[in-house]
């Protein structure tokens, strides 16, 4: 079949329909639960959520599967869950991308209108919500597109053929018994279609900062550090505990040590990469990743190299594009406001060049380079699809071991997994978090 009859085959539309629909249903029940959560302002609970950013895909699909199986529903597969999952994930992102917008507003003004009489609903509506509406359509879209891309939740939750969105169908059409190529990418522009337009959105809609390059641990982020110190102590004991089970854990340490090691990696040569890019002034070029979903850059990827460059290099190259840009949005606004005239002063007092940087820039970028390391390596060690299609018996990722074991029904050994991750994503973003 031509690439063209595949773009309107009753399969393509219908993978298009499902993820269309059930996108926007669980962007619009995501933005009503974080629009209450801001107005009941619950700083611990805003912290938890906090918590929930290094939390991966198959992390929610484990509370669903437990969620579902604790209410006693028996049929626990299937886009209902999918929404389910989605909603879960999508508001804690919403909320605090919504409270981080209003630490800009002046809330002198919601004081005034409080003692004019305006009930703390109306002062909601006409101080946090209206004044923030740019932020919240940033964040929504930004949302959307994470909807669109949701790869390791889908696989898992929707049961399969014919519960396939986009992302998913992409992937299983080069993995089944017969690879189907004009499938895979009559899938991947359709999908195009709708995320292209959705950058160019997202691009010019203002996002707030959510560090500062001069800033220091807040209160709130002291309630993340406690509450996520605590949650890494208690998933380390669960993985610790289970481990020493009847466990099938076979390949489990190796499959730790791989992710360790190409996180770790893949954190450096990113940080290099996105600074060689400022230094030439070729910035443009670290958001080529943020254009595309992760399946469709790991398909093209994996169509033209993946079977001339080990899996692994494979896997680097790959992840390196899909972070540069959350890298280099973090870096690059700090990096623009160098510090001139201190530099100058610095140099005519003796330094070199280089102890010149130390002493004026590297105190002020620091922190947000922490950061963006430990940022990187979070999610580097949660990422499935970029992984998933070079994933061989030699190469096989934490990631790859917890999804493989979750598509073998073994959620005992899918829980060991999800811990250990989110155990060293926890550690990972308070390491970061302590030195901004």
């Amino acid at each position: 079949m031509t690439l063209f009859s595949e773009l309107f085959d009753s399969q393509t539309l219908h993978a298009l329909s499902l993820t269309v629909r059930f996108s926007f249903l669980a962007l619009f029940c995501s933005w009503v639960l974080s629009l209450i959560f801001v107005y009941l302002n619950k700083s611990m609970l805003f912290s938890i959520f906090r918590f929930l950013w290094v939390l991966p895909g198959f992390g929610y699909a484990l509370i669903t599967l437990s969620s579902l199986r604790f209410l006693h529903v028996e049929n626990r597969y299937g886009m209902s869950s999918v929404l389910f999952a989605w909603i879960l994930a999508g508001t804690p992102y919403l909320a605090l991308a919504l409270q981080t917008a209003t630490r800009d507003l002046d809330f002198r003004q919601k004081e005034a209108l409080i003692s004019l009489g305006a009930s703390p609903a109306r002062a909601f509506y006409h101080f946090e919500f209206s004044r923030t509406l740019p932020a919240q359509a940033h964040a929504l879209l930004q949302q959307l597109w994470l909807y669109f891309t949701s790869f390791s939740l889908v696989m898992i939750l929707s049961g399969g053929f014919p519960n396939e969105t986009l992302e998913v169908g992409i992937y299983t059409s080069v993995r089944l018994d017969h690879v189907d190529m004009s499938h895979a990418w009559a899938l991947g522009l359709w999908q195009l279609a709708f995320l292209v337009p959705l950058r160019l959105l997202i691009n010019r809609l203002h996002s707030p900062s959510l560090v500062s390059e001069w800033s220091k641990v807040s209160a709130r982020s002291k309630n993340f550090l406690k509450i996520g110190k605590g949650g890494a102590v208690i998933l380390g004991a669960i993985a610790i505990v289970a481990s020493q089970g009847t466990l099938d854990t076979d390949g489990l340490w190796q499959s730790f040590g791989t992710s360790l090691a190409l996180s770790a990696l893949i954190s450096i040569l990113c940080l290099a990469w996105v600074g060689f890019l400022y230094r030439f002034k070729l910035g443009f070029i670290a958001e080529i990743g943020a254009w595309i979903s992760p399946m469709l850059l790991t398909l093209f990827w994996w169509k033209h190299f993946g079977f001339t460059l080990a899996p692994f290099v494979n896997a680097l190259i790959v992840q390196i594009i899909l972070f540069s840009p959350w890298m280099a949005r973090s870096l690059f606004p700090v990096l623009k406001r160098i510090r001139t005239l201190e530099l100058e002063a610095a140099r005519s007092l003796g330094c070199t060049p280089m102890q010149a940087w130390l002493r004026v820039e590297w105190p002020r970028i620091r922190g947000r380079v922490f950061f963006t390391l430990a940022l990187v390596v979070s999610l580097s060690f949660a990422e499935v699809t970029a992984v998933l299609l070079f994933s061989e018996n030699q190469f096989e990722p934490l990631s790859v071991w917890v999804q493989n074991a979750f598509m073998r029904f073994r959620l005992d050994e899918a829980l060991l997994g999800t811990a250990m991750i989110v155990v060293i994503s926890m550690m990972s973003m308070m390491l970061g978090q302590e030195e901004t």
